[in-house]
C-alpha cells in the first residue's frame, strides 16, 4: 500500500512539474516557412532574331518566371524594359544548333535566370526571380 501511494505521489509530481518551452513555437514555424511560389508569364511572347548557319531565323520563347517574393507581378511589370532587353540581348544571334539540344535550352535558361537575377537585383535591390520555365520554344 505505501509502494502504490508513493509511485502516485512521484507520478503526481512528476506531472506538475515545469516542462520545457518546445523549440519552435508555431509561430515561428509560420515565418519561416517560405512564401508559395507565383507563376507570372513573360507576356507579351519573347521574339528574337538567331543564327540559322548564316541565315537569320526566328526564336519565339513563352516563359514564366516563378518567385516568391511578395510583389513580384509589380516589381517585374514595373521593370518590363530591362528584363527583356537583358533577354533578347542574351538569347540574340544565338546559333540554332545550339538552340535546338536540350542541353542548348537548359544552358540557355539557366543563363536566363542568372540575367535577370542580375537585372532585377541592380533594379530592386533583390534578386525576385526563382527560376524561370520555357512554355514554349518555337524556331523558325
Amino acid at each position: 500500500m505505501r509502494r502504490t501511494v508513493l509511485l502516485l505521489g512521484l507520478l503526481l509530481v512528476t506531472l506538475c512539474l515545469p516542462r520545457p518551452a518546445p523549440a519552435e513555437s508555431e509561430e515561428q514555424a509560420a515565418e519561416e516557412k517560405p512564401a508559395p511560389l507565383s507563376y507570372l508569364p513573360l507576356d507579351p511572347p519573347l521574339v528574337v532574331n538567331v543564327d540559322d548557319d548564316g541565315r537569320v531565323g526566328f526564336l519565339q520563347i513563352e516563359a514564366q518566371i516563378a518567385s516568391r517574393t511578395p510583389g513580384a507581378k509589380d516589381i517585374l511589370e514595373r521593370h518590363e524594359a530591362p528584363v527583356r532587353h537583358a533577354l533578347i540581348m542574351l538569347v540574340s544571334g544565338r546559333p540554332v544548333a545550339e538552340l535546338r539540344t536540350i542541353r542548348g535550352k537548359e544552358a540557355l535558361r539557366k543563363e536566363a535566370r542568372a540575367a535577370l537575377r542580375k537585372v532585377l537585383e541592380e533594379e530592386t535591390g533583390q534578386p525576385v526571380v526563382d527560376e524561370i520555365y520555357f512554355t514554349s520554344f518555337i524556331i523558325q
